[in-house]
């Protein structure tokens, strides 16, 4: 029997809702959100909304779609000139590599998230600004023991040292 794309068609196996595989769209909106209350003054551990988000997170394993659906949400911050937003974005990754470590990393180690973390160091015209979010790489790539590719490449080009 083909598969006509009907529910009453849809084999079992590709019905079966798997954890590993399921996004909660409510994700992205509540990652834009916690940016908008850390911006706003709250900080991380008195945000109820990051706490929502991290547990969301850690029910479905820190799958590679609802990590993705979570960084989709700050990618707005990421487009803005302003140097505090971009602060908050290298801070919301770094929660994101702290609390999801190794399965978190998987999203963020790659050419898209890298490229979007390395613009924000160019749009900015402070040197002091550059070298705090510089930082933040050097930081992740000494977190990770050095498992990090982009990482790696990005440093060099921002004109960091590992210290």
């Amino acid at each position: 029997m083909a598969y006509s794309g009907k529910s009453a068609d849809v084999r079992p196996a590709d019905r079966v809702s798997s954890i590993d595989k399921k996004v909660d769209e409510q994700v992205s909106v509540l990652a834009k959100e916690v940016m908008e209350d850390y911006l706003g003054g709250r900080g991380w551990h008195q945000n109820s909304k990051m706490q929502t988000l991290l547990l969301r997170l850690r029910q479905c394993g820190w799958n590679e779609l609802m990590t993705e659906a979570a960084l989709k949400g700050v990618k707005s911050f990421t487009k803005t000139k302003t140097a505090k937003d971009h602060r908050a974005v290298f801070a919301f990754y770094h929660q994101m590599l702290t609390h999801g470590k190794d399965k978190a990393l998987k999203v963020v180690n790659t050419e898209k998230h890298c490229g979007r973390l390395f613009k924000c160091t160019e749009k900015n015209t402070e040197r002091s600004t550059k070298v705090e979010l510089g930082q933040y790489f050097v930081d992740w790539v000494e977190m990770f023991d050095g498992a990090t590719e982009c990482f790696v490449r990005t440093r060099p080009t921002l004109d960091m040292r590992c210290t």
